[in-house]
């Protein structure tokens, strides 16, 4: 995944992008409470599986880094957790071949345990014609891998191609598909994980480009709605890199991106990128191994103890406010991971 450097590349993106995340068309679903923040919260030693036996006391949430009072706290984990998983295929962003080889770890991941899933699954399909994803989900992984098996994960047409139209196709293929996903997870109670196995999309664009005022107001509001969506929906969502190590460099750009964006001078279209809003939401973006089956099985274990706490933040002043969160954990050697922030309204 390379940055592009050029202008014309960033502008074309910016066109695509307006019509793929219209605000008015995708409003985020109502907080649990009105104005209440949920965060749900891994807490792992620096190796090993989460930590399950901490209590209310040992967390602090810091807002913009000041204390805030928790108002709830509920140590989750196990089967019995409120979760549902999604396992999306990317053929959008991946050449036949890396398809083909996503086929057989995600169906190796769906039999392991004779197909005993913990949680009820969905798979779900990006490619040319948009989303495709069953209604239904299940926890008879070989029922899923029937369903992976019959379906069509040929190359995309756009593969044909190469340079600024194809790049720019692809982002916005795959943030029309995102914003689908989540619009539709949001409608399901409980707590919602999207397990996205893709490289990435392209993240086109550096931040020492130069956009007018009216490019980076619609940047920055389509990344206002995107985070906003996943934050409401309940969506927590994790990137899982097939390519493994031979990406080579390129693989973690989207590292100068994860702060977010506080106000619109600073915002371009590697906001957007799917390693970035993983990250953000409290999820992860694993790369460098293309294991895929074994990081599947790594982002599974997050869920066998985490805790759910909620706060009421400060209201905000202007709309659109960018607020960081951090959560932390009063025992030392202990790291929480959670939400990386949020956008409040007057």
């Amino acid at each position: 995944m390379h940055l592009r450097t050029y202008f014309g590349l960033s502008c074309l993106v910016l066109a695509l992008c307006s019509a793929a995340i219209p605000a008015q068309q995708a409003a985020p679903p109502s907080p649990p409470a009105p104005g209440r923040m949920v965060l749900d919260v891994v807490v792992t030693p620096k190796s090993g599986a989460p930590v399950s036996d901490l209590r209310q006391q040992d967390f602090t949430i810091l807002d913009n880094k000041a204390p805030q009072t928790i108002t709830s706290f509920a140590a989750l984990g196990g089967p019995q957790a409120p979760i549902e998983v999604v396992v999306l295929v990317d053929t959008v962003n991946a050449d036949l071949t890396t398809v083909t080889f996503e086929r057989a770890q995600i169906d190796k991941f769906f039999k392991a345990d004779g197909g005993h899933l913990a949680y009820p699954t969905s798979l779900a399909i990006v490619e040319d014609a948009g989303l495709r994803m069953g209604d239904s989900p299940s926890k008879d992984g070989n029922l899923l891998s029937a369903a992976l098996a019959q379906s069509d994960l040929g190359l995309r047409s756009i593969h044909k191609d190469t340079g600024v139209t194809n790049d720019a196709d692809r982002v916005h293929l795959s943030l029309v598909a995102a914003q689908k996903l989540v619009v539709k997870e949001a409608s399901r109670p409980g707590r919602k994980i999207v397990l996205w196995v893709s490289p990435g999309w392209p993240l086109l664009s550096t931040p020492n480009l130069n956009y007018d005022d009216k490019q980076t107001q619609q940047l920055f509001r389509q990344t206002v709605v995107m985070s906003t969506l996943l934050r409401r929906a309940g969506v927590t969502l994790y990137s899982v890199n097939p390519v493994g190590a031979s990406e080579g460099a390129h693989q973690l750009d989207y590292e100068q991106f994860l702060k977010g964006a506080s106000k619109p001078i600073q915002a371009v279209p590697g906001y957007l990128a799917l390693q970035v809003m993983a990250v953000q939401s409290g999820g992860l973006a694993l790369t460098g191994n293309n294991d895929i089956a074994e990081q599947l099985g790594r982002c599974m274990a997050d869920f066998t103890a985490y805790y759910e706490l909620s706060f009421d933040p400060p209201p905000g002043d202007r709309r659109d406010d960018y607020h960081t969160l951090q959560v932390k954990v009063s025992q030392s050697g202990l790291t929480a991971r959670t939400r990386t922030g949020y956008y409040s309204q007057p």
